[in-house]
């Protein structure tokens, strides 16, 4: 029997910015779905638009068991 761990992450994008400007602002951003407690798991990321700022948070942690017969 195989174990093994599986995580999943989802990703809220909050902003695109480019040259210091921001290019565009997304949905959580707008509304202000991120609140203080999630303040920690906000983080940047470079892509071909520019800086992409977004909230990664840990949706699914488990193990999944692989049987072989």
């Amino acid at each position: 029997m195989l174990l093994f761990p599986n995580f999943q992450n989802s990703k809220m994008p909050l902003k695109l910015e480019k040259d210091g400007a921001v290019i565009k602002t997304f949905e959580a951003e707008e509304r202000g779905w991120v609140s203080e407690k999630e303040k920690p798991l906000i983080t940047t990321e470079e892509t071909a638009e520019g800086t992409l700022t977004y909230r990664e948070a840990l949706v699914n942690k488990g193990w999944a068991k692989i049987r072989l017969s």
